[in-house]
């Protein structure tokens, strides 16, 4: 019974320990490509300020009447 549990243990605590070793190893080249990655992608901004043909919500709208439409 002792050898089932220490050979159940081992597996245990190998599977953690191999995942370690293999973010180790391969990190370095991971955050390369992710690095590059974001180096090629367009910056852009555009439309992401509002303008006249959508406008902006209020910040804080009248608490008192917070039910009802606001008619236009």
């Amino acid at each position: 019974m002792l050898t089932v549990a220490v050979i159940a243990t081992a597996i245990c605590t190998a599977i953690p320990v191999a995942i370690f070793i293999r973010m180790v190893v391969t990190g370095p080249r991971v955050r390369a490509e992710i690095h590059t990655a974001f180096q090629t992608r367009p910056t852009s901004t555009q439309g992401a300020t509002s303008s006249a043909k959508t406008p902006v919500a209020p910040r804080n709208p009248a608490r008192r009447y917070a039910h009802e439409v606001v008619s236009s």
